[in-house]
Protein backbone atom coordinates (compact mmCIF):
# COMPACT_ATOMS: atom_id res chain seq x y z
CA UNK A 1 0.00 0.00 0.00
CA UNK A 2 1.17 3.48 -0.93
CA UNK A 3 2.03 6.07 1.55
CA UNK A 4 -1.08 8.15 0.23
CA UNK A 5 -3.16 5.14 0.07
CA UNK A 6 -2.38 4.92 3.88
CA UNK A 7 -2.88 8.95 4.82
CA UNK A 8 -6.65 8.09 3.01
CA UNK A 9 -7.23 5.04 5.08
CA UNK A 10 -6.33 6.85 8.67
CA UNK A 11 -8.45 10.14 7.13
CA UNK A 12 -11.39 7.41 6.95
CA UNK A 13 -10.80 5.92 9.91
CA UNK A 14 -11.05 9.14 11.66
CA UNK A 15 -13.95 10.58 10.34
CA UNK A 16 -15.84 6.82 11.38
CA UNK A 17 -13.98 7.27 14.80
CA UNK A 18 -15.03 11.11 15.73
CA UNK A 19 -18.85 9.66 15.59
CA UNK A 20 -17.87 7.44 18.96
CA UNK A 21 -17.80 9.04 22.38
CA UNK A 22 -14.29 9.74 23.26
CA UNK A 23 -14.03 6.84 25.57
CA UNK A 24 -14.59 4.08 22.71
CA UNK A 25 -12.33 5.80 19.80
CA UNK A 26 -9.78 3.76 21.18
CA UNK A 27 -11.31 0.93 20.82
CA UNK A 28 -13.55 1.45 17.25
CA UNK A 29 -9.98 2.33 15.95
CA UNK A 30 -8.85 -0.69 17.21
CA UNK A 31 -11.43 -2.45 15.59
CA UNK A 32 -11.35 -0.40 12.13
CA UNK A 33 -7.55 -0.46 11.92
CA UNK A 34 -7.33 -4.29 12.45
CA UNK A 35 -10.37 -5.38 9.85
CA UNK A 36 -8.08 -3.18 7.40
CA UNK A 37 -5.38 -4.48 8.06
CA UNK A 38 -6.25 -8.15 7.36
CA UNK A 39 -8.39 -7.07 4.48
CA UNK A 40 -5.41 -5.72 2.45
CA UNK A 41 -2.56 -7.91 4.65
CA UNK A 42 -0.95 -4.59 5.18
CA UNK A 43 2.55 -4.51 7.09
CA UNK A 44 3.47 -3.42 10.30
CA UNK A 45 1.65 -0.40 11.74
CA UNK A 46 3.67 1.39 14.43
CA UNK A 47 2.02 3.58 17.10
CA UNK A 48 0.42 7.00 15.90
CA UNK A 49 -0.63 10.47 17.10
CA UNK A 50 -4.15 11.49 15.70
CA UNK A 51 -5.63 15.29 16.09
CA UNK A 52 -9.40 14.59 16.96
CA UNK A 53 -10.45 17.92 15.34
CA UNK A 54 -13.72 17.31 16.93
CA UNK A 55 -12.96 18.81 20.41
CA UNK A 56 -9.77 20.11 19.26
CA UNK A 57 -7.57 17.80 21.82
CA UNK A 58 -4.75 15.89 20.64
CA UNK A 59 -5.32 12.21 21.41
CA UNK A 60 -2.88 9.44 21.71
CA UNK A 61 -4.38 6.10 20.34
CA UNK A 62 -1.63 3.63 21.44
CA UNK A 63 -1.74 0.38 18.97
CA UNK A 64 -0.04 -3.15 19.34
CA UNK A 65 2.70 -3.60 16.97
CA UNK A 66 1.81 -5.97 14.22
CA UNK A 67 4.59 -8.73 12.74
CA UNK A 68 4.46 -10.40 9.43
CA UNK A 69 4.72 -13.88 9.56
CA UNK A 70 8.10 -14.96 9.44
CA UNK A 71 8.67 -17.20 6.28
CA UNK A 72 10.45 -20.73 6.81
CA UNK A 73 12.10 -20.34 3.68
CA UNK A 74 14.92 -17.78 2.28
CA UNK A 75 12.72 -18.03 -1.14
CA UNK A 76 10.72 -15.43 -2.08
CA UNK A 77 8.08 -15.55 -4.87
CA UNK A 78 10.36 -13.68 -7.04
CA UNK A 79 12.77 -16.26 -6.65
CA UNK A 80 14.40 -17.42 -10.58
CA UNK A 81 15.07 -21.18 -10.23
CA UNK A 82 17.89 -22.27 -11.87
CA UNK A 83 19.17 -25.68 -12.98
CA UNK A 84 21.30 -28.34 -10.83
CA UNK A 85 23.63 -29.14 -13.81
CA UNK A 86 25.33 -32.10 -11.84
CA UNK A 87 21.90 -33.64 -11.06
CA UNK A 88 21.51 -37.00 -12.69
CA UNK A 89 17.87 -37.76 -13.56
CA UNK A 90 19.03 -40.56 -15.87
CA UNK A 91 21.18 -42.99 -13.60
CA UNK A 92 22.37 -46.87 -14.86
CA UNK A 93 21.78 -48.68 -11.85
CA UNK A 94 18.16 -47.50 -11.45
CA UNK A 95 15.31 -46.24 -12.76
CA UNK A 96 15.11 -42.83 -14.36
CA UNK A 97 12.51 -40.21 -13.07
CA UNK A 98 10.97 -40.46 -16.34
CA UNK A 99 10.08 -44.16 -16.19
CA UNK A 100 9.77 -43.66 -12.53
CA UNK A 101 6.97 -40.75 -13.53
CA UNK A 102 5.17 -43.42 -16.16
CA UNK A 103 4.65 -45.43 -13.43
CA UNK A 104 3.47 -43.09 -10.84
CA UNK A 105 1.55 -41.66 -12.91
CA UNK A 106 0.92 -38.12 -10.77
CA UNK A 107 -1.90 -35.61 -11.64
CA UNK A 108 -1.38 -31.76 -11.17
CA UNK A 109 1.74 -29.51 -10.00
CA UNK A 110 1.28 -30.57 -6.69
CA UNK A 111 1.17 -34.49 -7.09
CA UNK A 112 4.31 -34.05 -9.27
CA UNK A 113 6.20 -32.12 -7.04
CA UNK A 114 5.85 -34.79 -3.94
CA UNK A 115 6.51 -37.41 -6.65
CA UNK A 116 9.78 -35.47 -7.83
CA UNK A 117 10.83 -35.03 -4.49
CA UNK A 118 10.27 -38.74 -3.24
CA UNK A 119 12.44 -39.84 -6.26
CA UNK A 120 15.28 -37.43 -5.24
CA UNK A 121 15.61 -38.40 -1.75
CA UNK A 122 14.38 -42.54 -1.65
CA UNK A 123 15.46 -43.29 -5.42
CA UNK A 124 18.86 -41.08 -5.74
CA UNK A 125 19.21 -40.93 -2.07
CA UNK A 126 20.01 -36.95 -1.97
CA UNK A 127 20.07 -34.88 0.71
CA UNK A 128 19.59 -31.16 0.42
CA UNK A 129 17.27 -31.27 -1.60
CA UNK A 130 17.03 -27.39 -2.85
CA UNK A 131 14.10 -26.00 -5.23
CA UNK A 132 16.45 -25.51 -7.73
CA UNK A 133 16.33 -29.81 -8.22
CA UNK A 134 12.72 -29.69 -8.27
CA UNK A 135 13.39 -27.08 -11.46
CA UNK A 136 15.57 -29.42 -12.79
CA UNK A 137 12.86 -32.38 -12.69
CA UNK A 138 10.69 -30.22 -14.25
CA UNK A 139 12.63 -29.23 -16.98
CA UNK A 140 14.08 -33.17 -17.56
CA UNK A 141 10.50 -34.14 -17.86
CA UNK A 142 9.13 -31.34 -20.22
CA UNK A 143 6.12 -30.48 -18.07
CA UNK A 144 4.89 -26.96 -17.57
CA UNK A 145 6.84 -25.35 -14.72
CA UNK A 146 4.22 -24.24 -12.33
CA UNK A 147 4.44 -20.24 -12.66
CA UNK A 148 6.03 -19.77 -9.09
CA UNK A 149 7.58 -22.75 -7.86
CA UNK A 150 8.10 -21.60 -4.46
CA UNK A 151 4.36 -21.22 -4.19
CA UNK A 152 3.74 -24.33 -5.38
CA UNK A 153 6.49 -26.24 -2.59
CA UNK A 154 4.70 -24.28 -0.06
CA UNK A 155 0.98 -25.43 -1.34
CA UNK A 156 2.66 -29.37 -1.71
CA UNK A 157 4.06 -29.00 2.23
CA UNK A 158 1.03 -27.26 3.38
CA UNK A 159 -1.72 -28.56 5.80
CA UNK A 160 -3.66 -29.71 3.17
CA UNK A 161 -1.58 -31.98 1.21
CA UNK A 162 1.48 -32.08 3.29
CA UNK A 163 3.39 -34.81 1.31
CA UNK A 164 6.43 -32.82 2.00
CA UNK A 165 8.37 -30.32 4.09
CA UNK A 166 9.89 -27.28 3.10
CA UNK A 167 11.90 -25.31 5.79
CA UNK A 168 14.56 -23.53 5.28
CA UNK A 169 14.78 -23.96 1.91
CA UNK A 170 15.41 -27.75 1.81
CA UNK A 171 12.56 -30.01 1.14
CA UNK A 172 12.21 -33.48 2.13
CA UNK A 173 9.40 -36.18 1.58
CA UNK A 174 7.14 -35.99 4.93
CA UNK A 175 5.83 -39.48 5.70
CA UNK A 176 1.96 -38.38 4.45
CA UNK A 177 4.12 -37.81 0.94
CA UNK A 178 5.92 -41.55 1.36
CA UNK A 179 2.75 -43.26 1.85
CA UNK A 180 1.10 -41.15 -1.39
CA UNK A 181 3.60 -41.82 -3.42
CA UNK A 182 3.87 -45.56 -2.57
CA UNK A 183 0.45 -46.40 -1.66
CA UNK A 184 -1.89 -44.01 -3.42
CA UNK A 185 -0.04 -43.58 -6.69
CA UNK A 186 -1.01 -44.71 -9.86
CA UNK A 187 -4.57 -43.75 -8.93
CA UNK A 188 -7.22 -46.73 -8.74
CA UNK A 189 -8.92 -45.43 -11.85
CA UNK A 190 -5.30 -45.06 -13.87
CA UNK A 191 -4.33 -48.77 -13.02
Amino acid sequence: MEYKEKIDMLNEVLEVIKKYPENLQEKVFDFLFSSQITTNKQENFENNDLENDKNGQKTTINKKKRKKAASSTSYTNSYKPQLVKDLNLRPDNTKTLTQFFEEKRPEGNIQNTAVMTYYLEKILNLDNITPDHIFTCYMELGKKIPAVLIQNLRDCSSSRYGFIDFVDGKITTSIKGINFVTQDLPHKDNK
